[in-house]
């Protein structure tokens, strides 16, 4: 009997230890599920009191006080505001698209209507939209014959709301899910100020797309269409922030040269070294050589998305000084309670 005891107590504590791990990992497992779902009833709860709060905020630091006063608020200015995210902008948008009202230089309420109307609100998203919008308008050249659709480009993490990094952790989605939403217009930018720019900053920020084969065809030439392009180089020099962006690396480009008129393919190598060296130290325009054309997209929307960022934070500093300013030239504002 001693020796069967022995012989079946080590099989009945392992089958205990079991049952016990099992309970304690399914106890756990509904406390975190419970827990999950009190924080999104949670956040359910406080964002419309968040919204209004934030919107309120924005009423008065720009002080609207009726509808139209919108008009004259850039994108841009609301989230320079401290506190203040894509978010609420994006609440703010909708809002004034349902009223048939737009911010400054903002695209079109219809535009929003559709984008966000399906898209996220504030904390609220559609299953299968997870979109991300910006403050500014892409404006596109008419004449542009392969545009970039600035669909699929995917924000970092300190681009990306607060709740939609919440559900990255969580692991319901990946961070590539996650996409701008890039209101785009197409507009007559002229002959010599490039494919891409920024409603708003026509002629302060412009971008001159090239594809492998244009680039060949373009440092090339002679004659009336290398004029052309380096009456544009000339232009793009004068602008405040301008750049060429090439769908290929600067290695493929000449690699890959072609035979050109009576030039051989190693005269023609040359050529294209060395003339875009010369083109980049007589008119100090960029050139950025892009492995794809993927890249060269999101290079385009980086340039000009930093541009934006940096008006905004310069605009955001003089009106910071001119705050300063007024302080100072009224004394009769200070008490010795205030020193």
């Amino acid at each position: 009997m001693d020796h069967l005891t022995w012989t079946l107590a080590p099989m009945f504590f392992a089958s205990a230890k079991r049952t016990a791990i099992y309970i304690v990992e399914s106890f756990i497992g509904i406390t975190v599920a419970k827990f999950r779902e009190a924080q999104s009833r949670k956040r359910k709860v406080n964002e419309p009191m968040a919204f209004n709060s934030s919107i309120e905020k924005v009423k008065l630091h720009f002080g609207i006080t009726k509808l139209t006063d919108w008009n004259d608020v850039l994108p841009f200015w609301i989230l320079d505001i401290e506190g203040v995210g894509n978010a609420t902008l994006d609440h703010i948008r909708i809002y004034l698209a349902l009223k048939n009202v737009t911010l400054k230089d903002d695209h079109t309420p219809e535009f929003w209507k559709e984008k966000l109307g399906s898209a996220r609100i504030g904390n609220t998203m559609a299953e299968n939209d997870l979109l991300v919008s910006i403050p500014f308008t892409i404006l596109v050249d008419k004449m542009e014959q392969q545009p970039f659709g600035f669909d699929s480009i995917v924000p970092d993490t300190t681009e990306t709301p607060a709740d939609l990094k919440q559900r990255v952790r969580e692991g319901d989605i990946k961070q590539s899910d996650i996409k701008f939403l890039i209101p785009k217009k197409f507009k007559a930018l002229g002959a010599a100020n490039g494919d891409y720019s920024v409603d708003g900053f026509e002629g302060r920020v412009h971008v001159e797309r090239k594809s492998m084969n244009d680039a060949h065809g373009t440092i090339l030439s002679y004659g009336d269409r290398q004029r052309r392009f380096e009456r544009e180089l000339e232009n793009l020099s004068t602008i405040e922030s301008s750049a060429v962006v090439v769908e290929c690396s600067l290695g493929r480009l000449i690699a890959e040269t072609p035979s050109h008129g009576k030039k051989t393919t190693g005269e023609n190598k040359r050529i294209i070294h060395r003339r875009l060296i010369a083109w980049m130290q007589d008119y100090s325009v960029p050139w950025f050589f892009c492995d794809s054309r993927e890249f060269a997209e999101i290079t385009t929307f980086r340039f000009l998305k930093r541009f934006v960022r940096k008006i905004g934070e310069e605009n955001k500093k003089s009106r910071k000084i001119e705050s300063n300013v007024d302080f100072f030239e009224s004394p009769e504002l200070v008490t010795l309670e205030d020193l």
